[in-house]
């Protein structure tokens, strides 16, 4: 049975990807990565970071923030007995909502930060 899903955001190089591969292996959770929620919608993207963003900001417009919800609801169906998920990334607070919307308490909003010398660095 699902009892969490950790939902992470921030900046480009704030730590995001690595925290997620971290919590996977500690706690043997799903690692869901938005760049392939994407990739599974949009086989004509180019699989470069900026191409992959404007194409989620148009579908982000068209669904109202629930294209990432819907993606991650057909991976969590595919696992039924993983408790946990960590999901990396969300970039709208719509996409936030959206989830909460459908996983109530069991979602986890974790956003980071770092000081723009490191994210630079």
């Amino acid at each position: 049975m699902l009892t969490s899903i950790v939902v992470l955001s921030g900046n480009v190089g704030a730590g995001k990807t690595t925290l997620a591969r971290l919590l996977a292996t500690r706690f043997k959770a799903v690692h869901v990565k938005t760049h392939d929620l994407l990739n599974s919608l949009g086989p004509d993207v180019p699989q470069e970071r900026r191409a992959l963003q404007v194409y989620g900001e148009l579908l982000d417009k068209r669904t109202e923030g629930t294209l990432v919800r819907d993606g991650l609801q057909r991976v969590v169906r595919g696992f039924p007995d993983e408790p946990i998920f960590v999901l990396d990334s969300v970039r709208i607070p719509q996409q936030v909502e959206a989830i909460r919307s459908s996983y109530g308490r069991k979602v986890v909003h974790v956003h980071l930060t770092a000081d723009l010398a490191t994210l630079r660095g």
